[in-house]
């Protein structure tokens, strides 16, 4: 299911590349990560879809970097949606 979802990304072919440097399989895995992260810190699924859909880079980026990134939305730039 993922793997098929990256397919259609709207993205430079060098990031689609990237992506599948490892395999379908292996690619596909990745973005489970990336979306059980969101998922973890209040994202629905759906929402969590949608980021990967709006920006597809963020599978390039490593979980720990994506934590980050949100505890610096939340707590310094005071940003909830909630």
């Amino acid at each position: 299911m993922f793997s098929e979802m990256l397919r259609t990304l709207k993205c430079r072919e060098a990031i689609k590349d990237h992506f599948f440097v490892n395999g379908e399989f292996r690619a596909g895995y990745e973005a489970k990560l990336r979306i059980d992260c969101l998922r973890k810190h209040g994202l629905v699924h759906g929402d969590a879809f949608t980021v990967l859909w709006k920006e597809p880079r963020v599978i390039l980026y490593e979980v720990g970097d994506i934590e980050k990134n949100i505890a610096y939305l939340v707590n310094t730039m005071k940003f909830d949606n909630r």
